[in-house]
């Protein structure tokens, strides 16, 4: 596997001088597998992606995993090439709510009030896919999914091949603010969390994180949600986030290899990426030395 990192940031898109280093794209990361390659998450980093994929003349067999709508993840497939020529076939996976089905809800965002172009004017031949909590193969690698504490629903995806492993788990917040504030959620808090993302599930009270924990478990690469500091992520309930402490934490008990701090907040220059990252590492130094660990920056490329 071969991992780049197209868009890192989260929210909104950030550029100018003050994300020169980490880049001011939103979420958007390639994996290339033999013949074809998968994409997670199709923010404004996706321009980019397309742009290179037209240079290299292949790569015509495109999967593309949703991890959910929120307009940071997918707001640059109305700008990615690929899917406006002929010849390529762009396969597109994400859960579905129940009051509306995946494609609806990428044509809504090309609807001919906001986007000159709509979903079904594209050249490139479509399919979509509907994905819950579970595994599926996309030719012989295996994608299994796991839905993460976010507003809506998110889904987090682990990718094997080879027995190589990646997990992505973008926007994924600690239930409870338990990491936080040094105590679990009330029973009150676990019901209204399951009654409006998760009515399917069994959370663990005694500890409902054990489940990204498990999910990651030895994997060779963790990309996790980093995107505020232990003080924002207390004064930002709900919102749907980790702090780049939590995200250690997960590595540390998952026994992952390799750490990426993912979805940096747009207020975060390059200097306050740079402290949080030092931070991280400085932590893992004192749970899980072995454990390698740097925030994610546009071109950054990983070979598995």
């Amino acid at each position: 596997m071969r991992v780049k990192f197209w868009g890192v940031r989260g929210s909104i898109a950030t550029p100018g001088p003050a994300t020169i280093k980490y880049g001011g794209n939103t979420s958007c990361v390639e994996v290339g597998i033999n013949d074809y390659v998968l994409v997670l998450d199709a923010g404004t980093g996706i321009r980019l992606l397309g742009l290179d994929l037209l240079r290299r003349h292949s790569n015509s067999r495109i999967h593309l995993l949703i991890s959910h709508p929120h307009w940071d993840h997918i707001q640059g497939l109305p700008f990615f090439l690929p899917a406006f020529r002929d010849g390529y076939e762009l396969s597109i996976y994400g859960h579905e709510s129940k009051d509306q089905e995946l494609e609806k809800t990428l044509a809504n965002q090309m609807d001919p009030l906001y986007f000159p172009v709509q979903l079904g004017d594209l050249s490139a031949k479509l399919n979509f896919n509907k994905v819950d909590e579970g595994s599926f193969y996309i030719e012989d690698v295996r994608i299994d999914t796991m839905f993460l504490n976010h507003p809506g629903y998110n889904l987090g995806y682990r990718i094997t091949y080879q027995e190589k492993s990646l997990v992505y788990a973008t926007d994924n917040q600690p239930f409870g603010q338990s990491r936080v504030l040094g105590m679990w959620a009330t029973e009150e808090y676990f019901e209204q969390i399951k009654n409006r993302q998760f009515p399917y599930l069994h959370l663990n009270h005694e500890d409902p994180d054990q489940r990204i924990i498990d999910f990651a478990r030895d994997a060779d690469l963790l990309i996790h949600d980093a995107q505020y500091t232990t003080s924002e992520l207390g004064a930002k309930s709900d919102w749907g986030h980790s702090s780049y402490v939590f995200a250690t934490e997960v590595a540390a008990n998952a026994n992952v290899k390799s750490l990426i701090l993912f979805h940096h907040d747009p207020e975060h220059s390059d200097a306050i990426v740079n402290k949080m990252e030092k931070q991280a590492q400085s932590l893992l130094h004192k749970t899980n030395p072995e454990i390698s660990c740097q925030a994610a920056y546009e071109g950054l490329e990983i070979k598995m």
